[in-house]
């Protein structure tokens, strides 16, 4: 996650942690996304007639889905920024 923007140069281990904000917005979108999750399962559960194990059932697939799209999607641009870095 840190390899759009990494903070390279520092002085010593901690600041390396210092001013480094990347961490932070990942942590903002990851709690935005299940906010988004768990309200969205919330509004199935009260307003369709849905049981609650067909509702964990598709939460299970969804959160798989999305885990397996963003390790890919990780993994791809991560290396992709690596190699612009190191070039």
């Amino acid at each position: 996650m840190d390899s759009v923007n990494p903070k390279l140069i520092w002085d010593d281990e901690l600041n390396a942690l210092r001013g480094n904000y990347n961490v932070f917005f990942n942590m903002a979108v990851a709690m935005l996304l299940e906010a988004l999750t768990c309200v969205g399962a919330y509004l199935l559960f009260k307003f369709t007639s849905l049981g609650s194990l067909i509702i964990i059932i598709m939460l299970f697939i969804f959160l798989m889905i999305l885990n397996t799209v963003s390790y890919f999607l990780c993994s791809y641009k991560a290396t992709a920024n690596i190699d612009k870095l190191s070039v």
